[in-house]
């Protein structure tokens, strides 16, 4: 059976960024919709009644005892990752650890939201630009049949992803506790500086100059990175090294401890900065909650006030007739 208390975010990511005894770990939590802050229970957060349960042709089902199978197979290899902050070079561990990552961006609320918002923004869009019947052409359906959508599609959709991530360049980033990283309710962010693709957006799996992250510690993140961008890291570190320009033997370090990282021969340790936009993609990826083991939530509050919209997670947008966004 089901268990009722169902995380979209498990207990065992969570603990990493809690503090506290090991039967009662304890987290900051940020409310983004309501603006509040409080300490709690790890099992508090993240979790919902019968959240992976759906409903085909009359009949209960749920992915809750599959998701429990795959945090059971995964922990150890995430607590590994933690402890020694390295990456498995074993292949089934990263499989385990790709599967898991792909079913993490899934199987939020913010992905079941989303799926949600695009038939009603399709159905608006149709309306307004060709009338009431097009709009028919799209089915209005009730948000509890969207969710058990949303649900019933993960393993279809996992299995999609996985190859991608597979072929990704897997790279270790940490800070320290004076620069904790966050993690949120919707923690899989996706990152594209280099690379936005007119049509379809820069933040596709596939998308060339694509950058995949998960915070799996307060001090450590895995990010999978563009095989072009380690290309471009690789070819600039080269270089570099061989012009030898005084200036440049700052930018020569950080190439270096990238590339060391991406070797699995480091971790490549964020400066402050850096550690401000990754937390800023957790904040703006949330659907409702940000975590923390500090109570300093100053970055996710100056980024509400000032973008009103991020009080929810991100939403799909449609352009305007003969414009590309």
């Amino acid at each position: 059976m089901p268990d009722d208390h169902q995380h979209v975010v498990p207990q065992l990511l969570l603990r990493n960024f809690a503090t506290g005894s090991r039967r009662n770990r304890q987290i900051w939590v940020f409310d983004k919709q309501t603006g509040k802050e409080f300490r709690t229970a790890v099992r508090n957060v993240a979790t919902e009644g019968g959240f992976y349960d759906f409903v085909i042709g009359g009949r209960l089902h749920s992915l809750d005892p599959a998701m429990t199978r795959l945090e059971s197979a995964v922990a150890a290899d995430i607590s590994a990752m933690v402890q020694d902050r390295a990456i498995p070079g074993d292949p089934e561990a990263r499989v385990r650890l790709a599967t898991f990552l792909s079913v993490q961006k899934l199987r939020t609320d913010a992905q079941r939201q989303q799926y949600f918002h695009l038939g009603e923004l399709l159905r608006k869009t149709l309306e307004n630009r060709e009338g009431p019947q097009a709009a028919s052409l799209i089915p209005k359906i009730s948000k509890e049949r969207s969710y058990s959508e949303a649900i019933s599609m993960i393993p279809d959709l996992v299995k999609s992803a996985l190859p991608q991530i597979l072929r990704k360049s897997w790279i270790l980033y940490g800070t320290t506790h004076q620069y904790p990283f966050y993690v949120s309710d919707n923690p899989v962010t996706l990152y594209n500086s280099v690379n936005e693709n007119e049509l379809m957006g820069g933040e596709g799996l596939a998308v060339p100059g694509i950058e995949i992250c998960l915070p799996l510690s307060d001090t450590l993140c895995l990010g999978l990175l563009c095989p072009s961008i380690e290309a471009w890291l690789r070819n600039s570190l080269s270089r570099m090294e061989e012009a030898r320009t005084p200036h440049a033997e700052r930018h020569i370090d950080n190439l270096r401890s990238m590339v060391k990282a991406l070797d699995g021969e480091a971790v490549h340790m964020f400066d402050p900065q850096n550690v401000m936009h990754q937390n800023s993609l957790q904040v703006i990826n949330a659907e409702r909650q940000v975590f923390s083991r500090t109570q300093d939530f100053s970055l996710a509050r100056g980024i509400i006030d000032a973008e009103p919209t991020a009080r929810t997670g991100p939403r799909l947008t449609i352009s305007e007739p003969g414009k590309w966004r």
